[in-house]
């Protein structure tokens, strides 16, 4: 769901939609936030958040790494390089090479079989969702 708080209406010369204010301020949290957490400079791969509705981890990666989904996991893959070059292979389909902040989606049937390698020393952000 997506509650509209502005609209930018005035500034793209348009016709205003209608706002969602109540709407919104019932979803805020004034709760702060989580603190940063850190991978230990020494470790490879690491959980970074994790919530009810996603994980994010993150690789560094020296050359091939794959990777693969939990048991009965169903659900899709996000993948983000933060620094350096990874080439994503999944079966079927032509390979996908992601450079500094390139992000690519990895639908659920195409999980089995993912492979993510290294071009160079590279960090790779992985986000999954939780069911």
């Amino acid at each position: 769901t997506t509650f509209r708080i502005y609209d930018w209406a005035e500034e793209y010369g348009r016709t205003g939609r209608s706002l969602h204010l109540e709407e919104a301020m019932q979803c805020i949290s004034a709760d702060p936030p989580p603190p940063p957490v850190a991978l230990d400079p020494v470790a490879r791969h690491g959980v970074v958040i994790r919530t009810p509705f996603f994980t994010v981890s993150e690789f560094r990666m020296e050359g091939r790494e794959t990777i693969e989904p939990t048991s009965g996991d169903a659900g899709c893959r996000i993948l983000m390089a933060t620094s350096g070059s990874v080439e994503v292979r999944t079966v079927g389909n032509e390979p996908v090479i992601l450079g500094l902040g390139d992000t690519c989606l990895v639908p659920a049937n195409c999980l089995s079989g993912l492979e993510v390698e290294g071009i160079e020393d590279t960090v790779l952000v992985v986000i999954r969702f939780n069911h």
